[in-house]
């Protein structure tokens, strides 16, 4: 948890943002001739025009599928 905190404050505060690409391929089997199939994905996190506390809340939800535990007031990152 403590990690996906510490990533998201870094996207929070726009120098985490990033680009995750994924392929797969797999035997589809169409027919005979035997055809593989492709998938591709693509996944951003690039903060948007929400206040740093939000985009840190909802990256947090979104890689743990809980809220943090630590507010991100209290991040020690931010305590300079």
């Amino acid at each position: 948890m403590d990690l996906a905190e510490a990533q998201c404050v870094q996207v929070a505060l726009g120098g985490g943002g990033g680009l995750t690409v994924g392929v797969s391929t797999g035997a589809a089997g169409f027919g005979n001739d035997g055809w593989g199939g492709l998938g591709v994905a693509v996944a951003t996190e690039i903060p948007s025009g929400r206040s740093p506390a939000s985009t840190y809340n909802a990256c947090v939800l979104r890689r743990t599928g809980l809220p943090p535990v630590t507010p991100f007031a209290d991040r020690p990152e931010l305590r300079g």
